[in-house]
This record gives C-alpha cells, sequence and structure tokens, in this order.
C-alpha cells in the first residue's frame, strides 16, 4: 500500500472511538474503511453498552452505534475528497471483532 493511497486515519485509545483507516485500493477500484476491533479494556465498554435503541426501522446495539458515529463524523471529509476523485470506486467497510459491529 502506497502513502498516498492512505486518506486518513485515526488513532485512538478512549471509549467509543475505535481506531480505524480509509485508504484506496485503485486495482480493485475500493475506497476502504477498515476499523480496528476489541483490544483494550477500554474497548470493552463499547461491546458491553449493549441496551438496543431504535435506529432508522429497527434497533440497534448502543455501544456498536456510538462507534459507528465516531467513524461517519471522523471520515467524513476523507470520504467525500475520495467520491469526488473515485465515484466510480466502491465503498468496503471492514473489522474484526468489534470493528466488524461497527
Amino acid at each position: 500500500l502506497s502513502e498516498d493511497a492512505v486518506l486518513c486515519t485515526k488513532w485512538s485509545i478512549k471509549a467509543y472511538k475505535p481506531s480505524f483507516f480509509v485508504c484506496l485500493d485503485h486495482a480493485r477500484r475500493w475506497v476502504v474503511i477498515g476499523i480496528r476491533g476489541t483490544v483494550a479494556t477500554r474497548d470493552l465498554l463499547a461491546d458491553v453498552t449493549a441496551s438496543q435503541v431504535k435506529f432508522r426501522n429497527g434497533r440497534a446495539h448502543l455501544g456498536f452505534l456510538r462507534c459507528a458515529a465516531f467513524v461517519e463524523k471522523a471520515s467524513a471529509e476523507a470520504l467525500r475528497q475520495a467520491h469526488e476523485k473515485y465515484s466510480d470506486y466502491t465503498l468496503v467497510l471492514c473489522g474484526h471483532s468489534m470493528g466488524a459491529s461497527v
């Protein structure tokens, strides 16, 4: 992965703010958001904040929803710029453990 393919990185040690990156995979024509999973005790807060809240036409896990809101806001500018330059690329979301839930 070349350095210019990395559009955004956020490394966090705060609860409900998972580390993530946004990058480009030109060979596959993807914009990728990768979200780190549970790695430290503080991450367990998101895992165990399991009350369900109304979300769109259903319900969502509150801890994961808080994490997703952080990633959405923190990645918005990088995603907007990627869409302007690479509007034909597919957005791919991936994660491990908690990151996959987000």
